[in-house]
Parts: structure tokens; C-alpha cells; sequence
């Protein structure tokens, strides 16, 4: 999976609830164990930054697919990225193949 990066930036100051997510799909042989004992993960990470650097991270995986952040967003158009990378992933001992569709939503809670 390559790097997923969405930038934010409007007016209005406020509440900025950040939620990253991800739609997970497996395909692996029966020795796996697939759906409920497979051992198949892609961990990724979620970093939300500005030009200043660092403001927030977490992790989302298959067994945990959604995390919120709720960050004091200053407004003034101030460019805020949210990125999703993958910092590993495992197969779970079978053959086959693990995917996810990654998605950033943000929702501005005005002050």
C-alpha cells in the first residue's frame, strides 16, 4: 500500500474531529483459519501534522478499523495533513492476499 495523505484547511476555527478508517479485505487458503482464528493484519499508521510538525498519531488494524482524534483546529485556512501508511502487515501463516481501503474524515465543530 503507498502512503494516503489528505490536506484540510478552512476559515472556521473549532473542534476538528479527525477519524481514520479503513475497509479491510482478506483472502486466504483454510489453513489460515480465515475469518475468526486467521492471524492476517495490515497495521497502519495515522499521523495528522502541520507545517510545524507532528500534532497527532495513532494506529488503525483489522481488529481495531476506525480511531477518532478531536483537535483544537485554529482556522484561517492553516493547511493540516492527515496520513495513513502501513507500518506492517502479516499473512497469518496461509496463502493469499490482505488489502484495505483507507478513508480520512474530518468533521469541524465550530466555535
Amino acid at each position: 500500500m503507498t502512503t494516503r495523505s489528505t490536506t484540510y484547511a478552512k476559515d472556521s476555527a473549532g473542534k476538528l474531529e479527525i477519524i481514520f478508517s479503513g475497509e479491510y479485505s482478506v483472502s486466504l487458503t483454510s489453513d489460515a483459519g480465515f475469518p475468526q482464528s486467521g492471524a492476517a493484519d495490515i497495521t497502519l499508521e495515522c499521523i495528522v501534522s502541520n507545517s510545524g510538525g507532528e500534532l497527532a498519531r495513532t494506529y488503525i488494524e483489522r481488529a481495531s478499523q476506525s480511531a477518532h482524534l478531536l483537535l483544537d483546529y485554529p482556522g484561517g485556512s492553516v493547511e493540516w495533513t492527515a496520513t495513513m501508511s502501513d507500518v506492517s502487515h502479516t499473512f497469518g501463516g496461509g496463502l493469499g492476499s490482505i488489502g484495505v481501503t483507507p478513508k480520512v474524515t474530518f468533521i469541524l465543530v465550530k466555535k
